[in-house]
């Protein structure tokens, strides 16, 4: 049980991170063929428990991460880039 937990947690950890990168191509080019649209928490579980499944969205996220990683991450409203820089959009919702 503990290893199905740690595999749904971290496909659901990458989910999290495809979505919030700054090229929705990453998504919707090649991240909904592994993983549905807006998955449900028994989607991103059958992934875990499916080995196969399992492998390819690992293998799938890796190679994401290394194309599109370097555009940034879109974080509570705020665009994060690999130099360190935050681009807020709304300044005052920080404070």
């Amino acid at each position: 049980m503990k290893k199905e937990n740690e595999r749904f947690e971290a496909v659901k950890a990458m989910n999290t991170l495809v979505k919030s990168l700054n090229d929705e191509s990453a998504y919707y080019n090649h991240w909904i063929y592994i993983v549905p649209d807006e998955a449900s928490d028994d989607d991103l579980e059958y992934i875990a428990e499916d080995e196969e499944l399992f492998k390819d969205t690992v293998s799938m996220f890796l190679r994401i991460m290394k194309v599109y990683a370097d555009d940034g991450m879109y974080i509570a409203d705020a665009l994060y880039t690999p130099d360190g820089t935050a681009n807020i959009e709304n300044e005052e919702d920080i404070e």
